[in-house]
């Protein structure tokens, strides 16, 4: 029986190239997220002692349960740096076949993967055959015309993947176009494990109409959450038919500020916390003057003073 049969999650983040950092991933646990998918890393990187794929591994006690994710080519490379993910204490590893980004598709992974089952069955039973972990593999619906998802998904299956992720785009889209979620109820009942969708989930609203419409057994929201990171809260209680109140926005900025002190070298929290911040004042009434303070800070004392100040005067002013 799958590991995560029956699924344990409802809704989770998805990984997020560039905004991947503890801290966000502690930001959205907190406001409802139920696991957490990090971000891309390579296979050949890792598991040739790169310190960068290192680096990008690094998680908080705080954030589980965390799957990490791998891309590559090479069954032996996928092999050994799964087994260097079970050691690092994760909870799971997300196999990536659906990436459609040019780096991860010259080295023949990612999305690549999609144009040959066999190629990419060879990858699935060296990694599952190597680790214990909780395993799942992501992918597309498959290149233009060629919907593949589900002879994936079988093949999934049948060399004991717990979980597939469905991105139901196809490999071409990219990110653009409608996600078919269409194509997940059709993965659904082709498969007996569990199925989890990702794609054009913006808030509760669309979140109840996806898993109602397709039956998924969970949903990873990733690009809404960058706005939005109480997204997770409001599909959970969408989903339960109750009424959800967002936070106040200065409360998710200063928790998220607290969470980067907690995690990072003071160097490195200016550039982590400028987009993140930029992605959070959007949505505000007359946040064009805040977006630009934030955008010219060079200090992280004076950002975060900034952010204090601003949103200590509305409290008072309310």
């Amino acid at each position: 029986m799958s590991m995560l049969a029956p699924f344990p999650w409802k809704v989770g983040l998805a990984p997020l190239a560039g905004h991947n950092e503890p801290a966000f991933r502690m930001l959205c646990r907190h406001y409802g997220a139920q696991w957490t998918v990090q971000g891309l890393v390579s296979a050949e990187g890792l598991s040739r002692g790169g310190s960068k794929s290192e680096r990008l591994l690094r998680f908080m006690p705080q954030e589980r349960p965390t799957f990490a994710q791998l891309f590559g080519a090479s069954p032996q490379a996928m092999a050994m740096a799964a087994q260097l993910v079970e050691a690092m204490g994760f909870d799971g590893l997300d196999l990536n076949f659906g990436c459609p980004e040019k780096k991860v598709l010259r080295v023949g992974a990612g999305a690549a993967l999609m144009a040959s089952l066999d190629k990419a069955g060879d990858v699935v039973g060296a990694v599952r055959r190597s680790v214990k972990l909780a395993l799942t593999m992501k992918i597309r619906l498959g290149w233009e015309n060629q919907r593949t998802f589900v002879d994936f998904g079988r093949m999934a299956e049948d060399r004991g993947l717990d979980a597939i992720i469905l991105h139901p785009r196809t490999v071409a889209q990219g990110f653009s176009g409608q996600a078919d979620w269409d194509a997940v109820s059709d993965l659904k009942k082709a498969v007996s494990i569990p199925v989890v969708a990702s794609g054009d989930v913006r808030d509760g609203k669309s979140y109840r109409q996806l898993i109602t419409r397709t039956g998924c057994d969970g949903v990873l929201i990733g690009r809404s959450a960058l706005r939005r990171p109480w997204v997770f809260e409001e599909s959970l209680s969408y989903a339960r038919g109750e009424a959800f109140h967002p936070p106040a926005i200065g409360d998710v900025i200063l928790r998220y500020l607290s969470l980067l002190e907690e995690t990072e070298v003071e160097a490195d929290c200016l550039p982590l916390a400028r987009p993140h911040l930029l992605s959070f004042l959007h949505d505000l009434p007359q946040a064009a003057a805040l977006r630009a303070k934030v955008g010219a800070c060079q200090q992280w004392c004076i950002l975060k003073d900034l952010m204090e100040t601003q949103f200590s005067r509305l409290e008072a002013e309310q």
